[in-house]
């Protein structure tokens, strides 16, 4: 069974004037053949103010839950002025991320801060 969550979350950083809407992956449960949930889908953040956006994939187990990793999460960041992809985002949603720096850009660091808060506080 799969649900899905429709409409766009925002979260305000009143202290630094930024903006940021985004999306919901599924929430994906599986009773068979292994029990289990997981978040699966694409999400996409964009700082209104900065015009960075993170493009991110939720990836779940295959049917039978053999192969691949648990709760893999994969992305990046960019500047959708210029459409330059900055960073590279890889990682385990539960776990950590792993931020690969393609271009210095110092916005960049915030949204990557956000992508760290919205992780943790699931």
């Amino acid at each position: 069974m799969e649900a899905q969550v429709h409409g766009k979350r925002q979260l305000k950083l009143i202290n630094h004037g930024e903006t940021y809407e985004m999306n919901s992956p599924h929430l994906l449960i599986k009773i068979l053949p292994v029990p289990g949930i997981d978040w699966v889908g694409n999400v996409n953040i964009k700082c209104i103010e900065t015009g960075l956006v993170a493009e991110l994939c939720y990836i779940g187990q295959s049917f039978f839950g053999f192969g691949g990793s648990k709760r893999l999460i994969k992305g990046k960041i960019i500047d959708s002025s210029s459409l330059k992809i900055l960073h590279e985002v890889n990682g385990h949603w539960d776990r950590y991320l792993t931020l690969i720096v393609l271009t210095a850009y110092l916005k960049s660091e915030k949204l990557f801060l956000i992508l760290f808060y919205l992780r943790s506080s699931n």
